[in-house]
């Protein structure tokens, strides 16, 4: 009966309620932006033709991050299209993503906030760079133009992921002073 009443304990109240939604939905986030980071690291190593083949057969270790699942199923089509954009949303759809994007729905519609704003609005600017540059990548005529893309890419992936995991960790810290104080 005390573990359950230390467990409720979390939950008794609704700024605590909020809180842990808040805690849950940046620890997700932070998880999605490590990920990223490992990946787009890993594809700055890319130089030429073999790094790029090597790069492909390592390529399974990052299904972690949901971005990078929705780019695997993007270069699987062979074409960028709001169509292949689309179907590939819809495959990999899962009960956890839609999990996880109520709760992130559910913390955004609780935090009525303008940086939130502007760091969704700096999240959208950032998917939409890497989705032109891998439509240019799609359209490049030889692999040492496609190289030229990823290495972008990697380096437009690096730059968005790191503020984005920057910014999510000073508001988890923040967050985490906070609750230790109350």
């Amino acid at each position: 009966m005390k573990v359950y009443k230390w467990i409720d304990s979390f939950f008794n109240t609704y700024h605590k309620r909020k809180r842990n939604l808040t805690i849950l939905v940046s620890l997700f986030w932070i998880w999605q932006y490590l990920w990223q980071i490992l990946f787009f690291l890993e594809l700055n190593q890319v130089k030429d033709y073999h790094s790029l083949f090597s790069f492909m057969q390592i390529m399974d270790g990052y299904s972690a991050s949901y971005l990078i699942q929705l780019t695997y199923h993007m270069i699987a089509k062979g074409t960028l299209s709001f169509i292949n954009m689309a179907e590939s949303l819809t495959s990999l759809f899962s009960f956890s993503y839609f999990f996880w994007a109520l709760l992130t729905l559910l913390f955004c519609l609780q935090t009525n906030k303008r940086r939130l704003v502007l760091f969704g609005l700096f999240n959208l600017a950032w998917l939409f760079m890497i989705l032109v540059l891998l439509g240019t990548g799609f359209n490049s005529s030889s692999i040492e133009d496609l190289v030229s893309v990823l290495h972008y890419l990697s380096i437009m992936g690096l730059m968005g992921s790191s503020f984005s995991l920057g910014y999510l960790l000073f508001k988890f810290v923040q967050l985490c002073c906070i609750y230790r104080k109350k």
